[in-house]
């Protein structure tokens, strides 16, 4: 039997040195024993092999009377496969400039590409960040395929930003072939055990399997592409059955209470230019009569959306404990048997109520409150000082909404308010929608209808922002108030606070919420993500290569660098090494272990608590598409959010893994000083580095 480095030589064809073969023979069983050889250094010294043996001949055709193109003879075929076989393997081990060298040889021997080989160079020099180079390529190629206009809008998205000639490149190649985008934005998944072959006709799939990581590394190309094609979730979910998320040993690990609990989907009136005005869906417990759950839509909920509010109502309820109940009403027959195999599991009955008059009035009344605001007119030139002079003191500021609403109409929008509040009463006087950009004056019309709705003014108004200060400083000095500028207006925040409390959704993990996570926990480690994210260390590894970690008090677990297809970003640390190898031999799948990660993604990815944080300390995000969202993973739970020592630790490995990786060491130790632990990291590869 063969040793596992020694190339096999059994077949006639495959010995080198007999050269009274024809060298088709020679080398086809070479060929195929490189293109099955998992090692990418082991097939990358096959496919050198061959190449080396084919050059004579291709020499000896350069000087015939009538030399023919290397392409269409039989030894410049094989030594073309070889070419593409030796820059796949360079590509695969991060070598892109021995890559690159390669794939341009080859467009000069073979012009017509017959193995595609501008795709494997547009993929190596789109990561490389050639992308002056890429636009060469491209127009020299002379060609229209959705392919190459795929290629085309992220190069000119690249050099030129949000331009047309990106957007109509990127539309152009979306109306061609769509699928390309369901491996960007849609979830389709990408196996990178799965060869890139081109034949005929190019394959989606490889094709996405070289250019998806390129894509990732051009920052905001993703928010990007989703805005300019509409491509949302909700849009996509429509088209294909998805199944709904049931975290089943977190759900019935609930107390189950006596209660009956009604879902009420009802939509809101339109207003008087016959605006739609939403849905709202509220869930409530008819015997205490409590509300659980109160939630606005754009449009009529979706049965994944009630589901989704359901467990919300159940793990987080707006008010009680969480609990389950005994019973739950819905106004729909399709909800209730889209939902009735889980609540049975749970031992909750489902029943349809078509007519729920206690929520009904709930919804009647906010459609009175919203019929008398927008009926109440407001006289903008009045004079405040008109107004007797109270004690109040109000603090007033703009708030951007940590939801993000899409549609395929506005695209993808986060709405932007001014937010009134009395400190002494700790009432919210009023939030005003503003449209386009904030601006002071927006802040002090609000104020000025608020002193009219309530007939007095303010003794203080409290402001955060210094130019907004600047600018309406001396205009609420002349109506008789007083105008503070303070670092924190802390009323107004504990009142954001509270309400992006209510927005989390049961799928999303806020790191605010983690056991014992504090403000300067979290700032940390987003400066380390942010960090982490600029390295991109899934770049300078060949796959999902487990990392042994061993932990300052001994523990030893496993992390795995994510992100060299490019479909996910970010990291993994699962809590047993011993799990990662049975994952890696078949015998455990991810869903098994327990673990816990960070992804890199688009601002949705984001809790909104999170998010409201973020934003609202400055804290640093590396582009829009690396927002960091941290869970923690236990098998039949939903993601929960992970303690102050489990963020740590995550913290510590993403500041010290890029440079090990970079190292090229098997092992390494980290000090307290790179890491924030409080005392060495060590760090091994579980496989042989030096095999890849």
């Amino acid at each position: 039997m063969a040793k596992k480095n020694q190339i096999v030589t059994t077949h006639p064809g495959n010995s080198l040195s007999n050269l009274n073969w024809p060298i088709e023979l020679r080398y086809e069983s070479l060929l195929k024993q490189a293109a099955i050889e998992p090692e990418p250094i082991e097939a990358l010294a096959i496919f050198q092999q061959v190449a080396d043996g084919c050059q004579g001949a291709i020499a000896k055709i350069a000087f015939e009377s009538e030399p023919k193109p290397v392409a269409v003879c039989s030894a410049g075929k094989i030594y073309l496969d070889a070419l593409l076989g030796i820059a796949s393997s360079q590509w695969k081990l991060n070598r892109e400039d021995q890559a690159i060298s390669v794939l341009k040889e080859m467009l000069i021997l073979d012009p017509q590409d017959s193995r595609f080989a501008r795709y494997w160079l547009a993929a190596s020099l789109l990561g490389q960040g050639k992308f002056d180079e890429v636009g060469l390529l491209m127009a020299n190629l002379d060609q229209r395929s959705e392919h190459v206009r795929y290629i085309q809008a992220l190069q000119t998205f690249a050099t030129h930003g949000d331009s047309e000639s990106a957007r109509s490149h990127l539309r152009e190649a979306y109306r061609t072939n769509r699928k390309f985008i369901d491996f960007v934005l849609g979830g389709a998944q990408i196996s990178t055990g799965k060869p890139v072959q081109f034949d005929s006709d190019v394959s989606m799939h490889s094709f996405a399997r070289l250019i998806l990581p390129a894509w990732r590394t051009v920052p905001g190309s993703l928010s990007w592409t989703r805005q300019v094609l509409r491509y949302f979730p909700s849009n996509e979910s429509a088209k294909k059955k998805v199944a709904l998320p049931f975290p089943r040993q977190q759900l019935t690990a609930l107390q189950r209470s006596a209660a009956t609990w009604q879902v009420c989907i009802s939509p809101l009136k339109q207003d008087s230019k016959n605006n739609d005005a939403g849905w709202i869906l509220g869930i409530g417990d008819t015997k205490k009569e409590g509300l659980r759950n109160i939630t606005f839509f754009e449009q009529q909920p979706t049965t994944a959306q009630v589901w989704s509010e359901i467990m919300k109502a159940m793990l987080k309820p707006f008010q009680g404990e969480p609990s389950r109940p005994s019973c739950i009403d819905v106004a729909r027959p399709e909800i209730r048997k889209a939902l009735q195999r889980m609540l049975r599991e749970m031992d909750c009955e489902c029943q349809v109520v078509y007519r729920m008059p206690q929520f009904q009035a709930l919804i009647d009344g906010m459609d009175q409150i919203m019929a008398i605001k927008s009926s109440q007119k407001y006289d903008v030139d009045f004079e405040p000082t008109d107004l007797p002079c109270s004690d109040a003191v109000w603090q007033i500021a703009f708030f951007l909404h940590p939801m993000i609403i899409e549609d395929s109409k506005q695209g993808s929008c986060r709405l932007q308010s001014v937010m009134t509040i009395d400190c002494q009463t700790e009432i919210v006087l009023g939030s005003d929608f503003v449209e386009g950009q904030p601006h002071p004056d927006l802040l002090w019309k609000s104020a000025l209808k608020h002193m009219q709705n309530n007939s007095v003014r303010p003794r203080r108004i409290e402001l955060t922002d210094s130019s907004v200060y600047d600018s309406l400083k001396d205009r609420i000095t002349r109506a008789g108030i007083e105008c503070v500028l303070r670092d924190e207006l802390p009323v107004l925040n504990k009142f954001l606070m509270d309400l992006v409390n209510s927005l989390e959704e049961p799928e999303k993990c806020s790191v605010a919420d983690g056991v014992d996570v504090d403000y300067d926990a979290m700032e940390s480690f987003y400066h380390a993500a942010a960090q982490y994210f600029r390295q991109a260390p899934w770049r300078k590894v060949t796959g999902d290569l487990p990392i042994r970690v061993v932990l300052p008090n001994g523990d030893r677990r496993a992390a795995i660098v994510m992100g060299r297809s490019g479909m996910t970003l970010g990291l993994s640390l699962h809590d047993r090494a011993e799990d990662v190898q049975a994952m890696m031999l078949g015998k455990l799948s991810a869903d098994e272990l327990l673990a816990s990660s960070v992804v890199f993604d688009e601002q949705r990815i984001a809790a909104p608590k999170d998010l409201y944080l973020i934003e609202r300390f400055g804290w640093p995000i590396a582009t829009l598409d690396a927002y960091p969202a941290v869970m923690r993973m236990r098998p039949g739970h939903n993601p929960t959010s992970p303690s102050k020592k489990e963020l740590e630790i995550l913290e510590g490995l993403m500041r010290c893994i890029p440079q090990f990786i970079t190292s090229g060491e098997q092992s390494a130790v980290y000090s307290s000083d790179i890491t924030g632990l409080s005392s060495n990291l060590s760090l091994s590869w579980m496989v042989d580095r030096r095999r890849w």
